[in-house]
């Protein structure tokens, strides 16, 4: 059973997260409208927010802030989101219709 809410792009963006005093860089992977995930080291647990940077193909950063719902150790974790302003939604539905080869809609 599908428990996804929003479709996937396969993507490979570089991404920096802080949790914590903790600061690990890694790489987006699948990135939809609710949140994505990352191939990453170090140790995260289900629940714990955490704040990230992720680097787009134009330059410019994706910022918000990201609850961990699944993890596996060593190996990288999936994330919803769980802030991001309005400039940083229009980039992500952007980059999002680029991944899907579809023209960007206007958002407001």
């Amino acid at each position: 059973m599908e428990r996804r809410k929003a479709p996937r792009a396969n993507v490979n963006f570089p991404v920096r997260w802080q949790r914590n005093r903790t600061r690990r860089s890694g790489n987006v992977v699948s990135l939809s409208r609710t949140g994505f995930f990352v191939l990453s080291g170090g140790r995260v647990k289900a629940k714990e927010v955490l704040r990230f940077n992720i680097t787009l193909p134009d330059g410019e950063e994706l910022t918000g802030d990201a609850e961990v719902v699944e993890a596996a150790f060593e190996i990288g974790f999936a994330v919803t989101f769980i802030a991001l302003d309005k400039d940083n939604l229009k980039r992500l539905d952007r980059v999002l219709a680029e991944s899907f080869g579809k023209t960007p809609k206007a958002t407001r």
